[in-house]
């Protein structure tokens, strides 16, 4: 018997995407306040407004590792995803 994982309720995030306002320091879903930075830092911002697809990308790369044959990615297209979100967030 296969039981499904459910999160706590304070376990789940708001989901994706996430934006950061002019100033970097309000980080947004929508019009819906996510987070407010105390101090001016791009490179939080960026990593922060960036967590949804980090997830989902490394959610996938974990399916991908654990059934190669039973999962529908590109696995050089999940791969450069990857690459990109690093670049993204690191820039």
């Amino acid at each position: 018997m296969t039981r499904k994982r459910t999160l706590a309720p304070w376990r789940k995030h708001t989901p994706g995407p996430w934006s950061h306002d002019d100033t970097w320091k309000l980080i947004m879903h929508g019009s819906t306040e996510i987070a407010t930075l105390r101090y001016f830092n791009v490179a939080n911002a960026r990593l922060i407004t960036a967590a949804p697809e980090l997830l989902r990308t490394l959610r996938d790369l974990v399916a991908l590792a654990r059934d190669p044959d039973g999962c529908d990615f590109d696995a050089d297209g999940l791969l450069l995803d990857a690459e990109i979100l690093i670049a993204r967030v690191t820039e």
